[in-house]
C-alpha cells in the first residue's frame, strides 16, 4: 500500500465472493493523490492479445473520483494505466456495495510513462514483461473511500474472436433518418446494424414504419431491437417507474417484437439508466428475463482520447458500454472529427477483443441544430473511416453470440 491510504487490510474475511478473503483498503478523504494497492516484482506477464478482468467492490461512490489500474516495470517507472469510473447523469460503470466485473482491452489504456508509449494511432509499444501491478482510487476531498479487491484475471489470447476489433452501429429511438439516411450507405460496406425502437412510436410522423423496420431486417439483415414499450415510460426513464411498471413496459416490449416477427434479442435502456426504480429494484435485473443484453451509455472518463469501449466478450452482458450521442456538435469522443482522428475511436478499436459500440439518434441533412443530429456527410466518412481500417461490423445480438460460443478462459 502506499499515497493516500487511511487503512488496510490484505486478508479481510468481513466481506469477500471468492476464497475466504478479499483485499480491502480506506483512501484518507484529503481528495491528494491516490491510494495505491500494489504488488512490485511478480512473475512477467504476457498480455499480447489478452483482456484484463478485475473484480472489485467500491462502498461509497458518492466520493470516488478516479479508479485506476496499472502494469509495468520498474516499481512502475514504466507503466500504462486505464481509468474505468465512467459515469453519466444517472448512472455508473461501478455501483455502490457491489461486486462487480470490469474488463480492460488494450483499446481503453490511455496513458503510459517511462519507456513505455502510445502510438499515434494508439498502438501499445509494449504488451508483455510486465512485473508490477497497481489498483488505485482517488476520493474527491469529501470524504472516505473504502475499495476491496477480490480478484486480477488475464484472458487467454482473444486474437482470433475479433483480431481487429468489432463495431457496433446503434440506433436509438427508431427515427425516421435513421432508416432514409442510413442502409445504402451501410450496404455499400456490407454493415449490418441494430435499430433500438420505442414500439408505441412506430408509424408516428418522424419514425420508421413497420415496413421499414421489415426492410432493415429482411432485406438489410439489421436487428430490429427494443429500447421502450411506450413513449411515456421511454421518456420518464425506467428509474423514474415502479419495478412493475418497468416489467410491464419490458414484457410489452418483447411480446411486440415476437407479435412482428423481429428476431432482435438486445435492449437499450432509455436514456441509458440502469438504476434502480422508484421502489428500489434495479432495471437492470429486470432486463434479463426478456433480452440477452442491455446497453447502456456510458462511455469514455476524463480527457477526449480516454476511450472506454466494450470488450467481447463482455463482463457485464446487461451492463454494455457505448458511444453515445454521436454529434457534429459535440465534443470529445461522440464528435466524427475526434473519432476519425489519429488514436481516436477507431484507431483504439482496432485491438483483439475490443468492441465499439457506437449510438446515433438522428441523421439531418442540414447543419445540426441539437446534440442528437449528425450530419448525413459526417455519418458516411465514420462509416468509410470503419471500412478503411478493416473493422468487422455486426449487431449487437450477433457480437454477444459470438464472443458466448469462444469465451476465452481466465487466469
Amino acid at each position: 500500500m502506499s499515497g493516500s491510504v487511511s487503512s488496510s487490510n490484505l486478508d479481510d474475511s468481513t466481506d469477500f465472493v471468492r476464497g475466504v478473503q478479499a483485499v480491502s483498503w480506506t483512501s484518507n478523504g484529503s481528495g491528494k493523490g491516490a491510494a495505491r494497492l500494489e504488488r512490485f516484482g511478480g512473475a512477467p506477464l504476457d498480455l499480447t492479445g489478452k483482456l484484463i478482468r478485475l473484480q472489485l467492490k467500491v462502498d461509497d461512490v458518492a466520493h470516488l473520483s478516479r479508479l485506476d489500474f496499472l502494469v509495468g516495470t520498474d516499481r512502475l517507472a514504466n507503466h500504462y494505466r486505464w481509468r474505468f469510473n465512467a459515469t453519466t447523469r444517472s448512472s455508473r460503470l461501478v455501483q455502490a456495495g457491489e461486486w462487480v466485473f470490469v474488463t480492460l482491452s488494450w483499446a481503453e489504456v490511455n496513458a503510459a510513462a517511462g519507456a513505455y508509449e502510445i502510438g499515434a494511432t494508439g498502438v501499445p509499444s509494449v504488451t508483455s514483461g510486465f512485473t508490477d501491478l497497481r489498483m488505485q482510487m482517488s476520493d474527491d476531498g469529501t470524504g472516505q473511500v473504502t475499495a476491496r479487491l477480490q480478484s486480477i484475471e488475464i484472458t487467454d489470447d482473444v486474437t482470433a474472436l475479433f483480431p481487429r476489433g468489432v463495431v457496433s452501429i446503434t440506433f436509438d429511438d427508431g427515427n425516421e433518418s435513421t432508416y432514409s439516411m442510413t442502409r445504402h450507405k451501410m450496404a455499400e460496406h456490407g454493415f449490418r446494424g441494430t435499430q433500438y425502437v420505442i414500439a408505441d412510436a412506430v408509424g408516428a410522423p418522424g419514425r420508421v414504419t413497420l415496413g421499414q423496420l421489415h426492410d432493415l431486417q429482411d432485406v438489410y439483415g439489421w436487428e430490429v431491437a427494443g429500447h421502450a414499450y411506450a413513449k411515456v415510460a421511454h421518456d420518464a426513464r425506467y428509474p423514474k417507474l415502479t419495478a412493475a411498471d418497468v416489467e410491464a413496459d419490458l414484457r410489452d416490449m418483447r411480446k411486440w417484437l415476437v407479435a412482428n416477427e423481429f428476431q432482435g434479442d438486445s435492449f437499450a435502456y432509455p436514456g441509458g439508466s440502469f438504476d434502480a426504480t422508484v421502489d428500489g429494484t434495479p432495471a437492470e435485473q429486470l432486463v434479463p428475463g426478456h433480452f440477452a443484453t442491455g446497453r447502456t451509455i456510458l462511455s469514455g472518463v476524463g480527457t477526449k482520447m480516454n476511450i472506454l469501449a466494450e470488450t467481447s466478450p463482455p463482463a457485464l452482458p446487461f451492463r454494455l458500454r457505448a458511444l453515445s450521442s454521436i454529434s457534429s456538435l459535440a465534443t470529445g469522443q461522440a464528435n466524427p472529427s475526434t473519432m476519425l482522428t489519429a488514436g481516436g475511436a477507431l484507431d483504439r478499436c482496432r485491438r483483439p477483443g475490443s468492441w465499439l459500440i457506437l449510438v446515433f439518434h438522428r441523421i439531418v441533412d442540414h447543419e445540426p441544430t441539437a446534440t442528437a443530429q449528425v450530419t448525413r456527410g459526417d455519418f458516411d466518412v465514420i462509416m468509410d473511416g470503419i471500412a478503411e481500417r478493416g473493422i468487422e461490423v455486426l449487431p449487437v445480438s450477433e457480437v454477444i453470440r459470438t464472443g458466448l460460443a469462444s469465451t476465452p478462459a481466465l487466469h
